[in-house]
């Protein structure tokens, strides 16, 4: 199967190593390519052209979200109806298109998401945990139940993305889109692809800084639910998705957290029927203060170099 009015967009810098290869795996399965070649040092630009891609040059290190931003934009103006985003560094397998494409067909208007927890491989002791740790709040925070919400291997077709504005910089900005989907009650599939992480791949992704940024846009959406709940607000997921990628919104509340979570759990234990985010439970409130504690303790551990899995997380095969 061929998507040929669904282009493939690949953010990339530095990538010159792998990116032809990306390209011309794309191209099996999508009538276009488009590469976002963010201010690359290398030749990285040029490989992707010479495979076949479409290549906008950014006229500065922008960063992951401004360049899907932007991709996402020429996608639409060359006629795509979809888009599938993927990575310039190999992590993801382009033959697994077909995969999101045939999820796509039974249900065109849904967000397709690749489950890396599903497909077998192993992933790093660090992004396991920290993908789980999202997870959990972004299920807390917006009713996500996906498996694994960090993935940036999607199929996003054009109507959604015209719903689903962003502002988040880098990877936070996949977070902040599907806090945004989740508001506008968009459907959500995910379809098993391999956890690659292959020994000596490069990757973009800086594991102390995107974590805090994509953390600040959990907490900012979080934190902004709950308070819009708790006065009685209209559509408080919603209006909460606009905030949540604004850096004005998202770095106060990631800073104000460990004052602002303890006195939330509070008051919603007192009054737990004006937090549907907790499900107007108190056993709600408290599944959410044990995940708190629970990642707490995870992040120490992490931050004082224990391995919480020495050998990686290894994912059977389906």
């Amino acid at each position: 199967m061929t998507g040929e009015r669904v282009a493939a967009v690949i953010p990339a810098r530095e990538a010159e190593r792998t990116i032809a290869d990306v390209v011309r795996g794309a191209l099996r399965h999508c009538g276009r390519v488009i590469v976002g070649d963010d201010a690359s040092g290398d030749r990285t630009g040029d490989l992707a052209r010479r495979a076949g891609a479409r290549v906008i040059v950014m006229p500065r290190h922008m960063g992951k979200g401004a360049v899907l931003r932007r991709l996402f934009s020429e996608g639409w103006s060359l006629g795509a109806t979809s888009v599938v985003a993927l990575d310039a560094d190999g992590q993801h397998e382009p033959d697994d298109i077909p995969r999101f494409l045939e999820a796509h067909a039974k249900e065109p208007g849904a967000l397709v998401i690749g489950d890396r927890l599903a497909g077998g491989g192993q992933i790093p002791a660090s992004r396991w945990e920290a993908q789980r740790m999202a997870g959990v709040f972004l299920r807390h925070a917006t009713g996500c139940r996906l498996a694994d919400t960090q993935c940036g291997f999607r199929l996003v077709p054009r109507a959604v993305e015209e719903r689903c504005r962003t502002r988040a910089p880098g990877f936070a900005m996949e977070t902040e889109f599907l806090i945004a989907a989740m508001a506008h009650g968009v459907p959500m599939v995910a379809v098993p692809i391999e956890a690659r992480y292959a020994e000596g791949q490069t990757s973009q992704f800086r594991p102390r800084a995107d974590f805090l940024s994509i953390a600040s846009v959990i907490a900012a959406c979080l934190l902004a639910r709950a308070g819009l709940e708790c006065v009685g607000a209209r559509d408080p997921l919603e209006r909460a998705a606009r905030v949540a990628g604004a850096g004005w919104f998202r770095r106060p509340a990631l800073a104000l957290a460990p004052v602002l979570v303890p006195l939330v759990i509070g008051v919603a234990f007192c009054a737990p029927g004006r937090f549907p985010v907790f499900g107007q439970s108190r056993a709600g409130v408290a599944a959410f203060a044990r995940d708190c504690g629970r990642s707490l303790l995870a992040a120490a551990m992490m931050g004082a170099g224990v391995r919480l899995h020495p050998l990686g997380k290894t994912l059977p095969k389906p």
